[in-house]
């Protein structure tokens, strides 16, 4: 790791926004941002237009603890009212845009009773505030965008000059997936996002002339996580407006990018663009991956020498993450990382809750520094989550080796088939990584009359290959118990896999195919 990342890592600052204001005093001139229409944007500029907007939402009486609601794409102007909000302790709330109206208020409703609340919106997205009370401010995320309802958050004449936020105070309130029941508003502390970018700094030898492309949603932790890690490496972050592949190919090329983060559908969108050619992804040094094992194979094919598997979620951000320097090459394939510093992990019967010794797959529990502050305005569910040692239970089976995470699924996965429990996400690693005629699968449960479900795959073969669900089924039978072979078969098309707004696999579309589609089996 060179000096500059060891002197940061060593006079850690107090929280991002402390990272900000360094990074405008002792490299001002260096590139923070480079926006969709390719314009740079200095740290000094973004420290300066985040303390104008700060004494505007001060002018409006936003300030510690009020909550602001955003629905727009990224831009200038969204992420300088991000670090606006978090410089006056206030509450920066990214919404997913594929919630409706309904939805919408049925997130916000019960949060603006207790909390001072923000709207701010694109034009695009203002429609999605429509049933809300019309007493909440509204503001345009783009001046020029102002009416007579959405007001322009003009500068208020003066630069914000209160204290910097402490580490306890919230930062960002983002919705859980909703895989669940209705997504619940996380709220996420100041340290919560500090501790995943020093994790991630430390773990990835961030260099300070890293280019990180952003594809992710920023409704999404995976999207907000790299604002903080390129903010304390003072490295640059690419914006863009919403994942587009040949867009974000002709960037990863053009702009010499050298670290993405990215999930196996947004790879495979990647990959099925006519113009791909692996030479054009040969100045990225780091990929931090979630997805198949079998990809890692694909990516260390185009050269790409640090690829990370991790461990993170909404409620405890980062957990886990490899280190750079792992060269176990089963570990950097199959594992989720090394526990990171200031987070305990321990594996615990989901039943009776007691701790299970290494090696056995339980319920992955997590306690530290990057953990959030409670389920805003849930308290029931807050603390139906957490445990008489302060662990939060997050529902996923895994396993701990020699420090190292295994994430095995989540609970909610799996399929109950003839009083057996099968992860789907072991039988999609084992068919993605034994079948060479595979491109992509996916396992969910299917309805059966006898077994209550069955295991169902749904692939999509590698180009002129196809096999039958009886050639799958003798293939696995010697390395899969029988029970967990699949007595279905899905063939989806490429191109066609149903996605989530964070760029995740809608598995709940898919078990809809697989009800009302003629799966073979």
């Amino acid at each position: 790791m060179n000096t500059a990342i060891e002197k940061q890592l060593r006079d850690k600052p107090k929280t991002l926004v402390h990272a900000l204001a360094r990074n405008a005093r002792e490299a001002a001139d260096s590139t923070a941002l480079v926006l969709p229409d390719d314009t740079p944007v200095s740290w000094r500029e973004l420290w300066e237009l985040a303390n104008a907007r700060a004494a505007r939402l001060k002018a409006e009486n936003i300030g510690l603890g009020a909550i602001v609601f955003v629905a727009g794409l990224q831009s200038l102007e969204f992420h300088v009212l991000l670090w606006a909000s978090a410089r006056v302790g206030a509450v920066f709330a990214p919404l997913n845009l594929q919630f409706t109206a309904t939805e919408i208020r049925q997130y916000i409703e019960p949060l603006a009773e207790l909390h001072r609340c923000a709207l701010v919106s694109d034009p695009a997205f203002r429609e999605k505030f429509s049933l809300l009370p019309g007493d909440l401010p509204r503001f345009a995320l783009q001046e020029t965008d102002a009416d007579h309802t959405w007001r322009a958050m003009v500068d208020a004449g003066s630069a914000f000059a209160g204290e910097l936020p402490e580490p306890g105070d919230g930062l960002y309130l983002i919705s859980t997936s909703g895989s669940t029941g209705f997504p619940k508003p996380a709220l996420l502390p100041h340290r919560a996002a500090l501790s995943q970018a020093m994790g991630t700094v430390a773990r990835r030898d961030w260099q300070r002339d890293e280019r990180f492309l952003a594809m992710s949603p920023m409704f999404h932790i995976s999207g907000l996580a790299p604002i903080g890690s390129t903010a304390l490496a003072g490295s640059t972050l690419y914006v863009m407006t919403g994942f587009d592949p040949a867009t974000a190919l002709r960037r990863i090329e053009r702009d010499q990018i050298t670290m993405l983060a990215a999930f196996d559908v947004l790879l495979d969108k990647l990959m099925s663009l006519p113009e791909f050619e692996v030479r054009k992804m040969k100045s990225i040094r780091h990929i931090m991956f979630a997805g198949s094992p079998k990809y890692y194979q694909v990516l260390r094919s185009w050269g790409i020498g640090d690829i990370a598997g991790a461990y993170a979620l909404t409620e405890a951000t980062a957990v886990a993450l490899l280190p750079h320097d792992c060269t176990d090459e089963h570990l950097r394939q199959w594992s989720n990382g090394v526990v990171l510093p200031g987070v305990d992990v321990r594996i615990v019967d989901p039943e009776s809750r007691k701790v299970l010794p290494e090696g056995n797959s339980g319920e992955i529990c997590v306690r530290g520094n990057g953990l959030f502050l409670g389920y805003l305005g849930r308290e029931e569910a807050t603390a139906a989550s957490f445990d008489s040692d302060g662990f939060f239970h997050t529902g996923d089976r895994g396993r701990l080796e020699s420090g190292y995470l295994f994430y095995e699924g989540r609970y909610k996965a799996m399929i109950k088939t003839g009083g057996e429990n099968v992860s789907e996400l072991e039988v999609e690693n084992f068919l993605g990584a034994e079948i060479p005629e595979i491109r992509q699968v996916a396992v969910v449960g299917a309805p059966d009359a006898t077994w209550g479900e069955v295991v169902c795959a749904c692939i999509e073969f590698m180009p002129g290959q196809e096999l039958s669900l009886d050639t799958i089924r003798a293939r696995s039978r010697e390395k899969l118990a029988g029970f967990k072979l699949p007595r279905r078969l899905l063939v989806v098309q490429a191109n066609t896999w149903p996605q989530l707004a964070t760029g995740k696999l809608d598995k709940g579309v898919l078990r809809e195919r697989v009800k009302s589609e003629d799966a073979v089996g």
